[in-house]
Parts: structure tokens; C-alpha cells; sequence
């Protein structure tokens, strides 16, 4: 389960219910909060907000948990998120826009494509 917040409550109930949650966050406290209430994964948002210097302190103090970055990652962005510990990314308004035509969408899929780690074209 996704989650916008780091709500204990709702965390811990999904949890009890055999979840996995991965708990939207800001800031460290936040992270800390979500993981002390079970989360086992954690997003960041709005990460084009706080950017790869943030992941990196993040990552600094935080026990090894799979960290997401999501809202404003761009291809050219999602490499130095990556470098600087985020286990991936959730893409949206960079991929597609209503009524975008599907070229388009393609065209930024490939963009993505392209910079994951790994990729071979």
C-alpha cells in the first residue's frame, strides 16, 4: 500500500493486515515516524522539492530501507537520485499528460528507459 502520509495509525493497521506499506514522507522525522510505526519502504515527495542532496543526507541516517522518489523526477533527474541512494522511482506527470499523444508518452518511456541502470538497448 502507497501511502500519501506518514499516518502511524493507518500504517500500523495495513501492517496488522499483512501489507507492505510504503509510506509518503518529507523529512527525516517523518521517515523515522513511518518506519517506527512498521512502513517498510519509504517515498519521498515531492522529491524535484528537495532534490538528490536531500536523498543523500537521508540516506546518511536512515537504517538500509528501500527509499522511492517520486513527483518532478525527470530522465535527467532519476540518475542523480539513483547516485544518491534512492532504490527507484515513481513517474507520472513526466511520462504523460491528459491528452498527450501516445508518441509522446512512447518518446518519454524510451527517455526513462534509457538511463536505468543496466539498460541495454
Amino acid at each position: 500500500m502507497v501511502t500519501p502520509n506518514t499516518n502511524p495509525a493507518l500504517i500500523r493497521h495495513a501492517v496488522a493486515a499483512g501489507m507492505q506499506v510504503v509510506a509518503g514522507f518529507a523529512t527525516a522525522s517523518e521517515a523515522f515516524a513511518a518506519l517506527d510505526a512498521g512502513a517498510q519502504m519509504l517515498k519521498l515527495f515531492p522529491a524535484a522539492t528537495y532534490g538528490p542532496g536531500h536523498v543523500r543526507a537521508l540516506c546518511a541516517v536512515l537504517p538500509p530501507v528501500p527509499l522511492f522518489v517520486v513527483g518532478g523526477v525527470t530522465p535527467l533527474t532519476l540518475t542523480e537520485f539513483l547516485a544518491a541512494g534512492s532504490t527507484g522511482a515513481g513517474i507520472g506527470g513526466e511520462l504523460y499528460r491528459p491528452g498527450q499523444p501516445v508518441e509522446r508518452t512512447r518518446s518519454n518511456a524510451r527517455e526513462f528507459r534509457l538511463v536505468w541502470p543496466g539498460h541495454r538497448p
